[in-house]
């Protein structure tokens, strides 16, 4: 009986351990995307929605973490290693909420970003072809023997350059 209550309570600190872990390397990771400056608009967006997508895993981990950290709590007769336990806990969940509202505002501010950025290219190639199109019919040579044709032509033009 007492070695079975051993290897449950070396468990429950390994996973405590691990989820810990696991929750702190996402945070810190996540933090870094976050920060990265010379990233591709696209590219971040992808990122930012990966680690939207991860949420639901990290959150796991860190109710694992709690949940084994409230067992090592009731336990425990150290209370540094109790308070110690709270205060990462706390920390972590601090630490969690902060990185869950920027990769909200990320993603907010990138998906505009990036829908702009889509509109400007949209304008940017319609106004390329249309530059290009005018520009083949003002490099053809234009040529006119009398006033009647003159006239003619100047329409023409004008009705070609702004269509």
């Amino acid at each position: 009986e007492y070695n079975r209550a051993f290897k449950l309570a070396k468990t429950i600190r390994s996973e405590y351990l691990q989820n810990t872990e696991k929750v702190s390397y996402w945070i810190n990771d996540t933090e870094e995307k976050l920060k990265s400056h010379y990233t591709e608009p696209l590219e971040y967006k992808v990122s930012i929605h990966n680690c939207c997508q991860e949420r639901p895993t990290v959150s796991e981990w860190f109710d694992i973490a709690r949940k084994n950290g409230i067992d090592i709590l009731q336990s425990t007769h150290d209370d540094q290693e109790a308070q110690a336990i709270r205060q990462n806990l706390d920390h972590i969940q601090e630490r969690l909420g902060h990185v869950y509202g920027l990769l909200d505002e990320q993603k907010i501010i990138i998906d505009n970003v990036v829908d702009a950025w889509c509109k400007f290219m949209e304008l940017y190639q319609i106004i390329i072809n249309w530059a290009a199109e005018k520009k083949i019919f003002v490099s053809q040579e234009l040529k006119i023997h009398n006033q009647q044709e003159a006239q003619t032509k100047l329409s023409e033009y004008s009705v070609r350059l702004y269509n």
